[in-house]
């Protein structure tokens, strides 16, 4: 990814000044090493604060802290989502699609891609692939 442009951001964060909009990336909390202090070190209470996560369910120990968005994956859609049998990674059983609005002091909104691929298990299932494009305002 590097090579094609992107910033990698693993405890890292990019400030848009001009914004007021601060973007953290966090790593990956099963086998990364996500350091909550460091993240909570990288918030800024100034800014519209941004956290990118590979798994959804770790919001629930950061909803005390300046998060106004969490964008986050990892759930495939439940990848195989039928009646009887939902596939459903670690870390990824409580959010698995769309958004979720947090009665918190930042009214957090969380926003869990279902993503394009699959994981061990090499196929989905009533679990359609999703590309997101976000447009943040200032409203």
């Amino acid at each position: 990814m590097e090579n094609s442009g992107f910033v990698i951001l693993k405890n890292e964060k990019i400030v848009l000044d001009e914004y007021n909009v601060n973007i953290i990336g966090m790593d990956d909390s099963i086998f990364g090493k996500f350091d909550k202090e460091m993240l909570i070190s990288l918030l800024d209470e100034e800014c519209y604060n941004v956290v990118l996560s590979h798994e959804p369910d770790v919001i629930d120990y950061l909803l005390e802290y300046e998060i106004d968005l969490y964008l986050a994956g990892h759930s495939h859609g439940c990848q195989v989502n039928l009646p009887f049998i939902k596939w459903l990674p670690l870390l990824a059983k409580k959010y698995t699609g769309g958004i979720y609005t947090f009665n918190n002091f930042r009214q957090t909104m969380v926003y869990v891609n279902t993503g394009l691929g699959t994981s061990q298990l090499p196929l989905r299932l009533m679990a359609p692939p999703e590309l997101s494009v976000f447009l943040l305002n200032n409203q």
